[in-house]
């Protein structure tokens, strides 16, 4: 168990609530521990992305917020779009990108938190993003190349 010591379990749910569990071993038995829980959204998470030292939460009701992991607090929110936000990923640590229901994908620089690239290809909602870097829309597909410069 002692690989598992330094990997947190973070989900959202359709209550509204970001919860986090560690695992406690120091017992005979393993537990899991909770490290984070707050009533983050007034609608239900629909999507959670996290970085070593970030966790952004996107929820229904069109927020999103930005959570420290270090010393557990709430460190801000986005108001970059205007719609839904249905999926985000971090990209090396330095860029955070979402994908709307509008269409659009950002590309939001962490520590400021600006967005830097806004890409408006498509034509519908993106509704995913897979591990190959590819945006899909119920319709389309978007390729994108993390090469791109900023």
């Amino acid at each position: 168990m002692e690989v598992l010591k330094n990997y947190e379990i973070l989900l959202g749910t359709y209550e509204a609530f970001v919860l986090g569990y560690k695992l406690n071993d120091e017992d005979s038995k393993p537990k899991l521990q909770t490290s984070i829980a707050d009533h983050a959204h007034a609608a239900s998470i629909r999507c959670l992305a996290a970085s070593d030292k970030f966790m952004i939460t996107a929820g229904g009701d069109e927020i999103v917020k930005i959570f420290n992991l270090r010393n557990r607090t709430e460190h801000g929110s986005l108001t970059h779009s205007e719609a839904m936000i249905n999926a985000m990923k971090f990209y090396d640590k330095k860029y955070l990108i979402t994908c709307a229901e509008d269409g659009k994908v950002c590309i939001i620089r962490t520590g400021t938190w600006k967005v830097e690239k806004t890409l408006l290809k498509h034509t519908q909602g993106v509704i995913g993003k897979n591990s190959r870097s590819l945006f899909f829309t119920q319709f389309e597909i978007f390729i994108f190349c993390p090469k791109i410069q900023l």
